[in-house]
């Protein structure tokens, strides 16, 4: 079934310029930017596949934020600004952050193996997988979703400790290092890692180490997350153009993908 997730922060950072334009010359060019972006999002809009938040940064600041479309839309709740969007992916950038703090720190290196702070692993795997492969993806390891009935498991069996135990029974899809596979099960198990080294659970590293730092408020980073309040409910359009809800696979936060935040939010982890 093609299915494409209509409900999403879209959040575009430029990157700095610089230049002598006056005043006028940056109203103006802001002014068709927006425009330009508004026709944008338009077309999306009419198509019925956008509904979301558009966050646009120049030179540290916002010059473009707007929400558009539902929330919710069986209680045809409207997206704001304030509304908070599953992020997917874009968090193992925190799990990678962590990781990378504590190499700065001396708690972890790189070429570390697997083995020396994870236990129950086959010798294939404890031995030969580094974190830097798990960093990048060329540890050998697949996606734990694609374990048969995963989605149909309780929550209480999509916790880390669960699909850590999901991995252990995992082979590898080559020799770590050999090759690359995009893996959500090498980020959980960093996640795993940083749970070993510092003596607290992941969720707290991430709170302790990047929310409140960076006073991220919105941010749900924990199981929270399904009592969230201003949530975005995900859709996905099927081939037949029926709208479903993706609340049956919603997934409890973990080191490879689930937090929620508004794009402000987002934007103080982007820069």
């Amino acid at each position: 079934m093609n299915k494409i997730c209509i409900s999403l922060i879209c959040f575009v950072h430029l990157i700095a310029c610089t230049g002598q334009n006056s005043n006028n010359k940056k109203e103006i060019s802001s002014f068709k930017s927006e425009s330009k972006i508004d026709d944008l999002v338009k077309q999306y809009l009419d198509l019925d596949i956008f509904s979301g938040t558009v966050l646009v940064a120049q030179d540290g600041k916002i010059i473009y934020n707007k929400a558009f479309g539902l929330a919710n839309r069986k209680e045809n709740i409207p997206n704001t600004l304030q509304t908070k969007f599953d992020i997917g992916s874009i968090n193992k950038a925190f799990t990678k952050v962590i990781i990378l703090q504590l190499i700065q720190e001396g708690k972890i290196k790189p070429d570390d193996k697997l083995g020396k702070y994870l236990e129950g692993f086959p010798k294939e795997a404890s031995e030969k997988i580094t974190i830097e492969q798990l960093i990048g993806h060329r540890s050998g390891y697949g996606d734990y979703m694609e374990d048969p009935g995963f989605f149909d498991r309780p929550k209480s069996q999509q916790t880390m400790e669960a699909i850590t135990e999901i991995i252990k029974k995992m082979p590898l899809m080559f020799e770590p290092g050999s090759d690359w596979n995009y893996s959500n099960a090498g980020y959980i198990l960093l996640g795993d890692i940083i749970e070993k080294v510092t003596g607290k659970s992941y969720y707290d590293n991430v709170k302790e180490r990047i929310i409140k730092p960076l006073n991220m408020s919105g941010a749900v980073v924990d199981s929270a997350k399904e009592m969230a309040t201003n949530r975005a409910v995900g859709y996905m359009k099927t081939m037949r153009g029926e709208l479903e809800d993706n609340e049956g696979i919603l997934l409890i936060p973990t080191p490879a993908g689930g937090f929620i935040m508004n794009g402000e939010d987002l934007l103080k982890f982007m820069e």
